[in-house]
């Protein structure tokens, strides 16, 4: 009878102890997978489909409604923020004897014609509160293009050769890490789009060859508003000791270029712009971000800079709070719990609200009401 109850005892204990060491494997692999899920940007299956939408989508393990999720890609993809100033180039030089290129329209034709019809904007204005999104595949890179140096050099009218008007903008030594971060936020994007964005190194980019989608890192924000974004919107001209007036690209020529901010009621995200084309598809993008910050803040802004450079460039309100679309870094201003730990992941609404954006049926230039009704038609009103 002893000799039973001993080995009934023992393979009571066993099986104790299989289930705990099952539990314990289980745990470690859960905090593993959530540990790569912070670290991946890459969705588990294409979630968008195409219209028309389903009435219930599960993303992220949360039911979602057809209409929740069409009000908030209405919110994401609609910018009605208007800058303080509206500015006019400068078409002609204030001085004979001033030998500044950028004071002169072919000056800017020449010299910068990645700049050229954003800021002079000879086919006309990009429409206000329409929808923006590429009609190519983007490329993406670092610093700008060609380090701010001229593509070409501009003779003045009085037959000498002027030098450029900006401090160059070298891009630093970017960590592989980063790089690697970049490369896998583009899989992410073309994965939900189906548009094949590619990242180019910088040293590699030529005058005839550049990315339209830049991120520039910098290590000077003494004179940001935070250290996430730069704030100003006035004019502050920089004379080199030669005299010539240099121009630093934000403060001397960003306020004439209509461009879309990101997020321009948060001074805690990402920092950057939309350059759209008169047909409002997207001609260039611009993200610029402090290098001082933590590597998982850096690589979390870096995945929000890159759906934003899609035509997301608003904040989501409410739910879905783990959406890089979201008050991500500063949940408390609308009531929100405090999100999951750096980096942020890019998320199933990400993707699936990137692939509403590149549906065919979505064109560059539609007004809020127009896209609403795409999305959902009249009769379910």
């Amino acid at each position: 009878m002893n000799a039973i109850l001993s080995t009934l005892l023992l393979r009571i204990c066993f099986v104790l102890f299989v289930f705990a060491t099952l539990g314990f494997v289980s745990a470690v692999y859960m905090s593993v997978y959530a540990d790569q899920a912070r670290h991946s940007v890459h969705a588990p299956a294409k979630l968008y489909t195409g219209l028309p939408l389903p009435e219930k989508i599960q993303l992220d393990g949360q039911e979602y409604t057809k209409g929740y999720l069409v009000t908030t890609f209405i919110e994401a993809a609609f910018n009605p923020h208007i800058r303080r100033r509206t500015y006019i180039p400068p078409l002609f030089a204030l001085r004979k004897d001033r030998d500044d290129p950028m004071t002169f329209k072919e000056g800017y034709k020449i010299q910068y014609p990645w700049l050229y019809e954003f800021l002079y904007r000879d086919k006309g204005l990009p429409t206000f509160l329409s929808l923006k999104k590429w009609t190519h595949p983007p490329r993406v890179s670092t610093g700008f293009p060609n380090d701010l140096k001229p593509f070409k050099t501009y003779i003045g009218p009085d037959g000498k050769e002027i030098e450029s008007g900006f401090f160059p903008n070298g891009a630093d030594d970017i960590p592989n890490e980063i790089i690697d971060e970049i490369k896998s936020g583009a899989a992410f994007i073309s994965h939900a789009t189906g548009m094949e964005v590619s990242y180019i190194p910088h040293e590699e980019e030529t005058t005839d060859n550049y990315a339209e989608m830049r991120i520039v890192f910098t290590n000077f924000v003494s004179n940001w508003d935070t250290p996430f974004k730069w704030g100003k919107e006035g004019v502050v001209v920089i004379t080199s000791g030669g005299g010539q007036d240099h121009r630093n690209f934000r403060q001397r020529t960003e306020e004439y270029l209509y461009p879309v901010y990101y997020t321009p009621y948060s001074q805690t995200q990402v920092d950057g712009y939309l350059l759209p084309h008169a047909d409002d598809s997207i001609g260039m993008s611009f993200c610029f971000i402090w290098q001082g910050h933590a590597l998982d803040m850096i690589r979390s802004l870096i995945r929000e800079c890159m759906v934003r450079s899609m035509g997301l460039t608003q904040n989501i309100k409410g739910t879905p709070v783990n959406s890089i679309l979201s008050y991500w870094n500063n949940p408390q201003l609308f009531g929100l719990k405090k999100g999951p730990d750096l980096p942020r992941p890019l998320d199933e609404v990400d993707s699936f609200l990137l692939g509403m954006l590149y549906d065919p049926a979505l064109k560059p230039g539609m007004t809020p009401l127009e896209t609403f009704n795409l999305l959902r038609p009249q009769e379910e009103n």
